[in-house]
């Protein structure tokens, strides 16, 4: 029997739970004929009678009531399978696996998740905050954040919003320093450096200047911005952050941007999707989470 023919399966039970060809087909809203011999088939495929048919009735045989009984569990599993697939795609719930860089996933994705999970305590939640990129499909990832700048990938991406990236330092190294007036006079002084990252520097003024240096011989390196936030805490020196993760610093005077006038690049924060047509409600609803907890902390003075 071909096992991907189910509708024989179901003609069959139809059949029988109908009484008849007639009413099983009115039911089905199909011909009597095309339900006769769909159940013709099924019954030369199995190389077994299921039904004795007469003039006036229609009985199941031995094998048919076997069969009956397990071709009606069958479709009845099949039918839950389906309401189930479909209340997840309608109602959020289910295993939510979400990968995010470490310093993004502490201060904006946890914040979301846990905002998400008071709305909708059937998702159960997997943070995966980490600045490794995994691998979506062999990771069974739902989604994936990314800071930065998108590079070219499979998976489908939408952008959750952007975020400046500032140099600061704590107030004491700031007055250490003496006075600053331009990026040059930045290039030999002490940085903390994200070895992960260009170690050339580039600015740009509000007129369109541009200038760009290159670190020699940082005395910090790091290989995250958690280290450097630190660092930057503990008077260590100069370093580039992301915005969002130095919004509470910045308004407790805890760090100072240095040399406001002049900017760097903005970044971009991108969530990544399998490649598939369908995305389900509790992926749709994360989204909408964490785009409210990241305007939280766009804006930054």
């Amino acid at each position: 029997m071909s096992l991907y023919n189910l509708n024989r399966l179901r003609h069959f039970v139809e059949v029988v739970e109908s009484g008849s060809f007639t009413a099983a087909a009115k039911k089905l809203g199909l011909g009597k004929a095309i339900v006769s011999h769909q159940v013709a088939k099924l019954e030369e495929e199995l190389g077994a009678a299921l039904l004795v048919r007469t003039t006036r009735s229609l009985q199941m045989t031995e094998a048919g009531q076997r069969f009956y009984e397990n071709a009606a569990e069958i479709l009845a599993q099949a039918e839950r399978a389906v309401q189930e697939l479909q209340q997840e795609q309608e109602i959020p719930s289910g295993l939510l696996t979400v990968t995010a860089p470490e310093d993004y996933g502490q201060c904006v994705v946890a914040r979301a998740l846990m905002r998400l999970r008071a709305k909708y305590p059937k998702i159960r939640v997997n943070a995966v905050f980490t600045d490794e990129k995994l691998d979506q499909l062999k990771e069974k990832i739902d989604v994936s954040i990314r800071v930065g700048w998108l590079e070219d990938s499979s998976a489908i991406a939408r952008k959750i919003g952007s975020f400046q990236q500032y140099t600061v330092a704590s107030p004491q190294y700031v007055e250490a320093m003496g006075p600053i007036t331009t990026p040059m006079d930045l290039q030999d002084k002490d940085w903390i450096y994200h070895c992960k990252l260009p170690a050339g520097i580039s600015w740009q003024s509000a007129e369109g200047e541009e200038v760009q240096f290159v670190l020699q011989n940082p005395p910090i390196t790091v290989w995250n911005t958690l280290t450097s936030h630190a660092c930057a805490l503990g008077h260590g020196g100069l370093c580039l952050l992301p915005s969002f993760q130095i919004r509470e610093d910045l308004a407790s005077g805890r760090l100072q941007r240095v040399l406001p006038d002049w900017h760097h690049k903005e970044g971009g924060i991108y969530a990544l999707f399998p490649n598939s047509r369908f995305r389900p409600a509790k992926t749709k609803v994360f989204v909408e989470e964490l785009i409210k907890a990241h305007k939280e902390v766009r804006d930054v003075f």
